[in-house]
């Protein structure tokens, strides 16, 4: 998928407030206790397209830098 593709599908949550209603259901998940053993980290865990695309926002939004792979950030994601 292309970038610009990926910055379309983001306005389009946003306009629709997706993104708020996906951040109620995550509110409403039991919370767990995070005892850094890493164990749920590592795993591959599936996710849904607007899941991805609110990751993609978030890390524009607060400037973080991803580099996957030794590959680019997505510092050019927050150019468009």
């Amino acid at each position: 998928m292309h970038i610009n593709d990926i910055n379309k599908a983001i306005v389009l949550a946003e306009k629709s407030r997706l993104f708020d209603q996906l951040n109620q259901m995550y509110d409403n998940l039991p919370q767990g206790q995070c005892e850094g053993c890493t164990a749920c980290c590592r795993e591959s865990v599936p996710a849904f397209f607007i899941e991805y695309i609110n990751i993609i926002n978030h890390l524009k939004k607060t400037k973080q830098s991803l580099k996957p792979y030794g590959q680019g950030s997505l510092t050019s994601i927050s150019q468009s």
